[in-house]
């Protein structure tokens, strides 16, 4: 699923790029044709823009296993709490995954027709409603954390509840900044940059891997 999205992402900021790159160096009629042109799957500009984006999906997945390898040494229940707190996190933040693709497509269309104007007012909508959404996933979690816990089959009375709550509650905190940070990662691909995407993501899984234990166990 998440190299689909690359590549679908990677084709049409390609066919951008091309237009815009016609139309700098050729009269108008030759950027319609290099516009439409096919792009072979792996030429090296395709692989420039796809495979950094391909290694930024290992991140999340980094991360996950990083929390995982450290709350396992807190116990089995805390262990457990984080696994229901995570499926929470995954549908709440997942259901608003398709800025990424949403924000790649119509910054790279505003930039194929020279548009930078149309860029940016993209791009700023776009943040603007992550915030909102991030918000709003921050209220509803901590108004509903009792409930989404007891949803994924962790209830008041479970040993579970007060790790997974303490949890949840926390990291709910984080939700505009995810959000936030999933619009600029549609922004930057929309302009053909998955190497900066890339470098946040690794800084992010360096600081989680050194973070964790210092944090938990001091």
């Amino acid at each position: 699923l998440c190299s689909g999205k690359s590549y679908g992402a990677t084709t049409s900021h390609l066919k951008a790029t091309a237009a815009v790159t016609a139309a700098d160096y050729q009269d108008e009629d030759n950027a319609d044709d290099v516009s439409n042109r096919s792009i072979p799957k792996w030429s090296p500009l395709v692989a420039s823009i796809a495979l950094p984006a391909m290694i930024g999906m290992i991140a999340d997945p980094l991360l996950s296993l990083v929390d995982t390898l450290f709350v396992g040494r807190l116990g089995s229940n805390e262990l457990a709490s984080l696994g229901a707190c995570t499926s929470i996190f995954h549908l709440s933040f997942h259901t608003f995954k398709a800025t990424t693709a949403v924000t790649t497509s119509l910054v790279s269309s505003a930039l194929a027709n020279n548009d930078e104007d149309l860029a940016q007012s993209v791009l700023s909508t776009s943040l603007q409603f992550a915030v909102v959404a991030g918000v709003l996933v921050m209220m509803s979690l901590s108004l509903g954390a009792t409930a989404a816990l007891a949803f994924m089959g962790v209830p008041q009375s479970s040993n579970l509840y007060r790790p997974a709550l303490a949890y949840l509650r926390v990291r709910l905190l984080a939700a505009p900044a995810v959000l936030l940070i999933t619009v600029c990662e549609g922004a930057f691909r929309g302009r053909g940059d998955t190497r900066t995407p890339l470098l946040a993501s690794s800084l992010a899984a360096i600081s989680n891997l050194i973070l964790d234990p210092l944090l938990m166990f001091g």
